[in-house]
């Protein structure tokens, strides 16, 4: 008799981003995800601008992401970032949500 192994549900985790993205929050969320087994919701309501740094972390996070099939969201994007990562065309890599509420499975 086959059995299927049970399949362990995905979590999520939802990150407030304070300030640019560095280094550190590049070494902690690549531990989150080279973990496996969970899903990346950026929070980036308090992050009025985001420079070409910021985005090449952001970019890197989204690469280990895909590698591993996990999905990584950005959450209530500003304006300005949004412009940014229009012009950019980073906004083609990212998957945007405009609310939390939006991006993380409803409580029962």
């Amino acid at each position: 008799m086959n059995i299927a192994p049970a399949l362990t549900p995905l979590q999520s985790h939802y990150i407030a981003l304070d300030g640019m993205p560095d280094r550190r929050f590049l070494r902690e969320n690549l531990r989150l995800i080279k973990a496996g087994n969970t899903d990346l919701h950026i929070d980036l309501s308090r992050l009025p601008r985001l420079n070409a740094a910021g985005l090449g972390i952001l970019l890197k996070l989204q690469r280990a992401a895909v590698k591993r099939g996990i999905e990584l969201r950005l959450a209530d994007v500003s304006e300005s970032v949004s412009m940014f990562l229009e012009l950019t065309r980073a906004n083609d890599v990212f998957t945007l949500s405009d609310a939390r509420e939006r991006t993380l499975p409803q409580a029962a």
